[in-house]
């Protein structure tokens, strides 16, 4: 157990309760499918807006016909390069200020840029976990019901990276050997 992450949850610990596992999201940058499916086409579409306008507003040079191309340009761009800012740099600085910790009574995670946000779950009332992991060990770990429909997830749009996001399903992500810790809450549930 790393000392300095089990440090950051001293204050939130009530009496008698120990932190059986803690750890934080792995700090590589990493695409999950639904942010491929999202990127994808909003980098065509915006590579298309931009071979378009260029053809139609260059052709004339003028000093009007540049700015309008910049003006729609980075009008259809943005948001592309909202969501690729987000996931390349304000998704890595969320996780290094995010930690995680499961004790002998609940799941606490401690989150937030700016503010602290605490989050924590009792392990009698859990009722559902979902967890999704890939070859290397390292996945994802989902608190509550994972059903997602396209108005409440957080892949709706391209803010979710460049706001502080209220989670509302919680959960460990991309966290190292994602099976043992399923196991773990697994066998704290039981005892």
């Amino acid at each position: 157990m790393d000392e300095d992450i089990a440090n950051q949850f001293g204050d939130e610990l009530n009496a008698g309760e120990s932190i059986e596992w803690c750890g934080k999201p792995n700090q590589e940058i990493f695409f999950e499918k639904e942010d491929i499916v999202t990127l994808l086409p909003n980098l065509v579409f915006s590579s298309l807006i931009v071979f378009i306008l260029s053809k139609f507003f260059l052709n004339t040079i003028s000093f009007l016909g540049i700015v309008v191309f910049i003006l729609l340009t980075t009008l259809f761009t943005f948001n592309a390069i909202t969501m690729l800012a987000g996931k390349l740099i304000i998704g890595p600085w969320r996780h290094r200020k995010t930690v995680y910790a499961v004790t002998n009574q609940r799941i606490i995670i401690i989150s937030g840029i700016e503010n602290r946000n605490i989050k924590s779950i009792r392990l009698t009332g859990l009722k559902e976990i979902n967890v999704s992991y890939r070859k290397n060990g390292k996945g994802i770990i989902r608190f509550g019901n994972a059903i997602e429909t396209p108005w409440d997830t957080r892949y709706t749009t391209h803010l979710y990276y460049l706001v502080e996001r209220n989670v509302y399903i919680p959960e460990f992500e991309m966290i190292e050997d994602v099976r043992k810790v399923y196991n773990l809450i697994k066998k704290l549930q039981n005892e």
